[in-house]
């Protein structure tokens, strides 16, 4: 039977834009608090302080912010958090803290890594770094091998664990027996409300698979997700099992479209292909893009597929065409 979730940790559900979305809040013995990740710009007003508020708690009772990887969705509400309560003490992956700090450098860095491939809109760009919020300078970066200590009571071992981003962090309250995993687990892609998925986001195949197993190792009870919830231990693992059998099966869908074409395709070409064919329920933007490519490359080191340079275009074909 699995243990009772911890009464020092608090889950406070946040949607937006058809998306679930979910932050922890972790409570010491001395009533200090620690929020791991903060949402988007306004998700502190919409959220965290009514929900605070209504259990009779202030803002400034919050003292740490822990950002587990610098995407909009997990540290856009930074500003808001900071403008309510300039004491707090954020921290987030150092090899990521640039994009926490700047929304405008994440956008850039990010969603302008296919040119003429795919490219980002300008309502996409406004509405990103809208989310992206105000950028607030982090306390501390974060790096495998180091603990955030809330209190006595209440410490955070910290794992690497890169794919979905190339920072991402695993938080383990080992005493609890609880890992904060943000997006390391990414299943099918995330549903959003309007029935359509968001494609499982990851720039390398091999991180991935071997982020999904640091999980697995972990043995936690529990293990809180961004977008999953609350998982016991049974139903981590069959997300686990999950986001392996998806990643598997989109690599044996790209080796296919690139060994049926008839010469060598690019990115964009690819992906069109994928998406017809396999996944008309998805959106066709920047998740997968990037991980498509993501494949390319991990078939490329596999001896499977082949990068051509072709009249200022990066095209990919299978290896035996």
């Amino acid at each position: 039977m699995a243990s009772r979730f911890p009464a020092r940790i608090e889950t406070i559900e946040c949607p937006f834009a058809g998306a679930p979305l979910y932050l922890y809040l972790i409570r010491g013995d001395t009533g200090r608090m620690a929020l791991i990740d903060s949402g988007i710009a306004d998700t502190p007003s919409r959220y965290v302080l009514p929900y605070l508020a209504g259990r009779g708690r202030s803002v400034s009772d919050l003292h740490t912010v822990i950002v587990t990887h610098a995407h909009h969705d997990h540290f856009g509400g930074n500003g808001e958090l900071f403008r309510a309560n300039p004491n707090i003490a954020f921290m987030a992956p150092a090899a990521e803290m640039e994009w926490v700090e700047d929304g405008r450098r994440h956008f850039n860095e990010m969603y302008r890594s296919f040119p003429g491939e795919w490219e980002p809109d300008d309502a996409y760009e406004q509405t990103v770094i809208a989310w992206c919020g105000e950028g607030v300078p982090v306390a501390r970066g974060l790096s495998g091998g180091d603990t955030a200590i809330l209190d006595d009571s209440v410490s955070l071992a910290v794992h690497d664990i890169p794919a979905h981003s190339k920072g991402h962090l695993m938080l383990a309250l080992e005493q609890e027996g609880v890992i904060f995993v943000g997006d390391a687990l990414q299943g099918e892609g995330t549903r959003l409300s309007s029935g359509t998925t968001v494609f499982p986001l990851y720039d390398d195949v091999a991180n991935y698979l071997h982020s999904l197993e640091l999980v697995r190792r972990s043995n936690a009870e529990w293990v809180c997700t961004g977008h999953h919830g609350v998982l016991d231990r049974q139903a981590a693992e069959a997300l686990l099992c999950q986001s392996e059998r998806h990643a598997l099966r989109h690599g044996e869908y790209v080796l296919r479209q690139l060994q049926d074409a008839s010469g060598a395709l690019s990115l964009r070409e690819l992906v069109g292909r994928l998406h017809e064919a396999h996944y008309p329920e998805y959106e066709s933007a920047y998740q997968l893009h990037a991980t498509t490519y993501a494949f390319c490359r991990h078939l490329q080191r596999q001896g499977q597929a082949k990068r051509i340079a072709e009249g200022g275009r990066l095209l990919w074909a299978a290896a035996a065409n």
